[in-house]
């Protein structure tokens, strides 16, 4: 199999103990796991991630919410009329 060992370069490799992987952990550093101790944590990592995305969709929400009540205020202040109504 060809494996990319940096920098977009690749080599041939042939793995012949699968017993531990090594998985990216984040900030550039990878942890040497057993392969049922990495489903492990990329279930946990993929739950905290969603958990991530949820809030940050959340808040979109809010500031779409927050940006449409300044510019009423802002239409109604200036006697611009509602183009919704």
């Amino acid at each position: 199999a060809l494996v990319n060992v940096g920098c977009d370069l690749y080599m041939q490799a042939a793995i012949h103990d699968t017993s531990h992987i090594m998985v990216a952990v984040g900030l550039g550093f990878y942890a040497q796991l057993t392969p049922t101790e990495a489903l492990v944590f990329i279930s946990k990592k993929c739950d905290a991630l969603q958990a991530r995305a949820d809030a940050l969709a959340d808040e979109a929400t809010e500031m779409q919410a927050q940006i449409a009540l300044v510019l009423r205020g802002i239409q109604e202040l200036l006697g611009i009329p509602d183009p919704s109504k």
